[in-house]
């Protein structure tokens, strides 16, 4: 009697433990754990690090991995373009500014730009648009 009970109880054990998703548990405890151990012991760059790599995966998990990774593209490129202003010692007014911001956008994403406060029928062609 003794062992048909621990049997039971086995098989109850068992078949509680093969409905709950411990691959996606153990994945998910092991993130926590990076990032409490990042969080306390680690410098700015592993924070930031870990803050694009959550990005990523959330935008995986999302299915928006063309928009994340067309989002690093234009920040790296403003990046880049104020980057080299400032090696040049350019000032930049709004308006150049607000020119390579609207190339930018045009090289990432590959779409039309508005002006502040236009619907979208008013949407000019990136083409369109003087460049210097």
């Amino acid at each position: 009697m003794r062992f048909y009970l621990k049997l039971f109880v086995l098989v109850a054990i068992f078949a509680c433990a093969s409905r709950w998703p411990l691959p996606g548990i153990v994945c998910d405890l092991a993130w926590d754990v990076r990032v409490a151990a990042i969080c306390a012991f680690g410098s700015a760059a592993d924070r930031e690090a870990l803050i694009e790599e959550t990005q990523r995966r959330l935008a995986c998990e999302r299915g928006n991995l063309d928009q994340y990774l067309k989002g690093q593209l234009y920040k790296r490129l403003v990046a880049e373009r104020l980057a080299a202003a400032a090696r040049r010692n350019i000032r930049l007014s709004k308006d150049d500014l607000d020119r390579i911001w609207v190339e930018c956008i045009a090289e990432a994403f590959g779409t039309t730009v508005c002006a502040a406060g236009e619907d979208d029928a008013a949407a000019v062609p990136v083409e369109a648009i003087s460049v210097r």
